[in-house]
């Protein structure tokens, strides 16, 4: 059988205590997974466990240090993840493993080590994946603006990041925990053998919860799509647009992400192919300083022109004689709009309705 193992690795006291009150009840570990327990059953009875940091990279115990151990009424069971083993003793009269608290602290010597290697070699990762983030964000042309029309919406990254701050606080928690149990050792304070261990059944258990949000928030992501386009009619609210007059209805997709607030995009198609004639992409961010970054690598992406007009903060243009296209961006706060047309309307003399769609 099988049970949810606490979060001891803070307090080996609560893993000893709840070892034995399975004992106590039939139950008796025989190996340890990452996150439960394996038991078999036996005659109920009063035993005590004892957890012994490991010493070294190798978790079992060598066949001298079994015998001395046996010979003084302990025996090895198994150990967990490369930290412990796990001594069990059956005889009531037999003495402590280890009675001196500074000689249990010096055990955890190696843990302490490896424990440094690993933060060490986690705040390089991600110093390395930040850099390399941040070097894409400024280095990468159009990087940022995919970043900002990716269809992730809020409902993915919320669970996402929340997780991994539970996860973290949740850890941290831990790691505080230790830390106290070293203190008090290293101080020659005798810790006790048995801790309630309720609280670290439910840690383990939102440690699990927290897991599967995160595994299953990136599921969501991979998986989440965009939504169709939808005529006007479709949404109660006005969609912000100018809609030109030999097109048909406007058709539009809205979302969030956490970088705006909200997103429209828009098209317009010609009456009778249906070819697409006019594209309109609307951003309102949460942060102003995003939104002029936004205009500018659109502007500085597509070859766009300055454009001078006093119903906006920016705004740049551009008419292509070639393709008869014309490309129209304005910011105005945090709000950015930006318009790709192909037809008989001329964009500069709407202006003054597309700047009105950022108030």
């Amino acid at each position: 059988m099988v049970r949810l193992r606490p979060l001891f690795l803070y307090d080996p006291a609560m893993e000893q205590a709840w070892l034995e009150d399975q004992a106590a009840k039939g139950r008796f570990v025989y190996e340890y997974k990452k996150l439960y327990a394996c038991f078999w059953r036996e005659e109920p009875k009063v035993v005590r466990f004892r957890l012994e940091p490991v010493r070294g990279d190798t978790d079992r115990p060598d066949v001298q240090t079994q015998e001395i151990y046996l010979e003084l009424g302990w025996k090895y069971v198994c150990s967990i993840d490369g930290s412990y083993r796990v001594w069990r003793c059956d005889d009531p009269e037999a003495p402590e493993l280890n009675t001196d608290p500074q000689v249990q602290a010096a055990g955890y010597d190696y843990q302490q080590r490896q424990s440094r290697k690993t933060i060490r070699f986690l705040a390089g990762f991600w110093v390395v994946v930040l850099a390399l983030l941040l070097g894409f964000n400024l280095l990468v042309d159009g990087y940022f603006i995919r970043e900002v029309e990716s269809w992730r919406p809020m409902v993915i990254w919320l669970p996402r990041m929340g997780a991994l701050l539970g996860m973290v606080l949740v850890l941290s928690f831990a790691a505080w925990r230790r830390r106290v149990y070293l203190k008090a050792l290293n101080a020659g304070v005798p810790q006790p053998h048995r801790k309630p261990y309720r609280l670290s059944q439910w840690m383990m258990l939102l440690m699990l919860i927290l897991e599967w949000v995160f595994l299953l928030s990136l599921a969501a992501g991979v998986l989440y799509g965009n939504t169709p386009y939808q005529p006007q009619s479709f949404y109660e609210e006005p969609i912000p647009a100018v809609e030109m007059p030999e097109l048909m209805e406007v058709e539009a997709i809205r979302w969030q992400n956490w970088h705006t607030r909200e997103q429209w995009w828009t098209i317009q198609s010609d009456r009778e192919n249906k070819g697409l004639l006019a594209q309109g992409k609307y951003y309102d961010f949460y942060l102003p300083w995003e939104a002029g970054r936004m205009a500018r690598q659109i502007a500085e992406r597509d070859g766009l022109l300055p454009l001078e007009t006093p119903l906006v903060e920016e705004a740049w243009y551009l008419e292509t004689d070639e393709w008869g296209f014309q490309n129209l961006l304005l910011r105005k706060g945090s709000r950015v709009i930006f318009m790709t047309y192909e037809g008989a309307e001329s964009l500069l003399e709407n202006l003054a309705a597309f700047a009105a769609l950022l108030n």
